[in-house]
């Protein structure tokens, strides 16, 4: 969101990211010039030692509001009670609010460039501190999920991703597969 401030004029964004990437965006978003809202709120969380909720409330967020919650990018690198807790926090937001996550794909359903990606990217991201966890099958974060008191509602596989998003490209772009999307629901 810091890249569209037009879109801020009718929604409140809520960015929860580590401290230490969030202070890289802002020293990004200054050095660039872009203009921050008060429609935006940042929120720095360590998901791993700080308390989603407990943040969440100090920014001002009102889970009674319905909410759309977009977590990419950040379940493959956290232990399996950090995804817990940010799930549980999420399903105490108001019915009908989502949650459009990715996590880390099992290594059985990759792919060979998805295998190929781990192989490379997993040692930078652990050299950087922020080691790649196992990953799931797609029974087992399903059950996460409902223990966490979420619905899933949308689990595209790669293939379904390719039909809905890629099917007309003539750039031969194609989604990997080293992490999977997920959408689930309040109930």
């Amino acid at each position: 969101m810091l890249g569209r401030p037009d879109l801020l004029r009718s929604l409140r964004v809520f960015e929860v990211d580590h401290p230490a990437s969030q202070a890289w965006k802002l020293e990004r978003v200054s050095g660039l010039g872009l203009p921050l809202s008060d429609a935006q709120v940042l929120v720095p969380v360590d998901f791993e030692a700080e308390s989603l909720q407990d943040a969440l409330r100090t920014a001002g967020f009102d889970r009674d509001q319905p909410t759309l919650f977009s977590w990419t990018g950040v379940a493959p690198y956290l232990i399996a009670s950090a995804i817990t807790s940010t799930l549980r926090t999420i399903a105490v937001a108001a019915a009908g609010s989502e949650v459009v996550f990715s996590y880390r794909a099992e290594e059985s359903v990759l792919d060979e460039v998805g295998r190929e990606f781990v192989r490379i990217y997993a040692p930078l991201a652990a050299s950087l501190g922020e080691p790649l966890q196992p990953g799931w099958p797609v029974i087992e974060i399903e059950r996460l999920i409902s223990r966490s008191g979420l619905k899933v509602v949308d689990h595209p596989a790669r293939a379904d991703l390719q039909e809905r998003y890629f099917a007309d490209r003539t750039d031969g772009l194609r989604p990997y597969n080293a992490e999977t999307l997920v959408v689930a629901r309040v109930v």
